[in-house]
């Protein structure tokens, strides 16, 4: 029999890149569109009793977006950049949310993907 070696990247990991590609996917376009339909969307949330954020934190909110889509391709293509470029990106998008928004619960939630990535990683080379 052959001995063949794993390289993979394992199904934990692909498994969590996907769910995390669409979701990423799906939050860039809609803050796309409400980047488009700005007006429309303010007066909506004016008669509701909202405030508005400003357009720059929704471009900010959107090239992070964009990043941490472009880091899970690059994991995905087992390339280091990409692990590390997701870590980076996560920590400055969980910093961020906190400052613009101040600290809730649902600030929380973005967090649970990059650990569960880190303990993914981790047993993926602790298997090899």
């Amino acid at each position: 029999m052959k001995n063949k070696e794993n390289n993979g990247l394992g199904l934990p990991i692909v498994s969590l890149c996907i769910i995390q590609l669409s979701l990423w996917i799906i939050a860039s376009v809609s803050t796309i569109i409400a980047i488009l339909f700005r007006e429309s969307l303010d007066r909506n949330l004016a008669y509701m009793g909202y405030k508005s954020k400003p357009v720059l934190e929704s471009v900010i909110y959107l090239i992070m977006y964009l990043l941490i889509i472009l880091s899970i391709k690059f994991i995905l293509s087992k390339n280091l950049l990409g692990v590390l470029s997701y870590f980076i990106v996560s920590i400055a998008a969980f910093i961020y949310s906190i400052i613009a928004d101040g600290f809730k619960i649902d600030t929380i939630l973005p967090v649970v993907f990059p650990i569960l990535m880190i303990v993914f990683i981790f047993n993926k080379k602790g298997r090899k």
